[in-house]
C-alpha cells in the first residue's frame, strides 16, 4: 500500500512541472499604438479603428434621418431570437454590449459582422 502511495506522489510530483508558463490555446495581443483616423478608448490599451469596415458586402452605411418603427420592431425580434444568447443591450455577457456600438466600430463593420459573423 505504501509502494502505490509513494508511486502516485512521485507521478503527481514529475507531472505538475517546471515554473514556466505555458501558453494554452489562441492568444492575440491587441494593444496597439493609436494612428490617425482612430479613437483610444478611455481606460482601455485598445485603438479602435472607425474606418475599419470588416470583411463583407456592406462598404458605406448611411443612417436615416427618421426611424422607421416597422424595421425596429423586426430586428428587436430578431435580436432577442438570435443575439441575445451572448449579448445584452447595456450589459456585458458573452460577448461585448451594444451600448456605445458605434464608439468602438464602424456601422458598415457593424452590419459585415451581422451579415458574415
Amino acid at each position: 500500500m505504501k509502494k502505490i502511495i509513494v508511486v502516485m506522489v512521485a507521478i503527481a510530483m514529475t507531472g505538475c512541472g517546471g515554473n514556466e508558463e505555458k501558453k494554452k490555446g489562441f492568444q492575440y495581443n491587441r494593444t496597439k499604438k493609436v494612428e490617425k483616423n482612430q479613437v483610444q478608448q478611455s481606460g482601455s490599451t485598445v485603438a479602435v479603428d472607425l474606418n475599419n469596415k470588416g470583411i463583407g458586402p456592406i462598404k458605406e452605411m448611411k443612417f436615416e434621418a427618421t426611424i422607421n418603427t416597422d424595421l425596429v420592431a423586426e430586428g428587436s425580434g430578431v435580436f432577442k431570437q438570435k443575439c441575445m444568447a451572448c449579448h445584452l443591450p447595456n450589459k456585458k455577457l458573452i460577448g461585448p454590449s451594444m451600448q456605445g456600438i458605434y464608439e468602438r466600430r464602424s456601422p458598415e463593420w457593424v452590419m459585415n459582422m451581422l451579415l458574415n459573423p
